[in-house]
């Protein structure tokens, strides 16, 4: 006797292979019917381009320390290496920016670490400007 559903009509099962068909029946209904419908995305309200310059650095242990620091408290971050300039000369400074979420957080942790180690380390907490193109 064959069962009714909605609009679709399903027979009764008596087999497994009975039973595999009428999952493949459901799914193609339901794919059927998600396809008509609209779904908001997943990532709609998230906000992205909020990086923040948090510092910067000159020497390349104090840059190696600071990195395994973010990433043992599992902070996302990327460094920028800034271009030389005709009065800026040093080619080891680089940037290290983070997530505006995790300022905080990091920047406590990096004061920390550079008072304890003894590292100089300029704070910049600006918006950082990236040029993608």
């Amino acid at each position: 006797m064959p069962v009714n559903e909605g609009n679709h009509r399903f027979p009764e099962w008596h087999t497994a292979s009975d039973e595999l068909a009428q999952a493949v029946a459901v799914l193609t209904a339901t794919t059927k019917y998600r396809r008509l419908t609209m779904m908001q995305p997943l990532y709609t309200n998230v906000k992205v381009n909020n990086e923040i310059e948090l510092c910067e650095v000159s020497d390349p242990d104090c840059k190696d320390m600071i990195e395994r620091a973010l990433l043992k408290h599992r902070i996302s971050y990327y460094i920028r290496w800034p271009k030389s300039s005709l009065f800026n000369r040093r080619r080891d400074t680089c940037i290290i920016c983070v997530n505006d979420n995790s300022k905080e957080e990091a920047e406590n942790m990096i004061r920390v670490l550079c008072d304890e180690s003894g590292y100089s380390v300029k704070f910049l907490m600006k918006k950082s400007q990236n040029h993608y193109l």
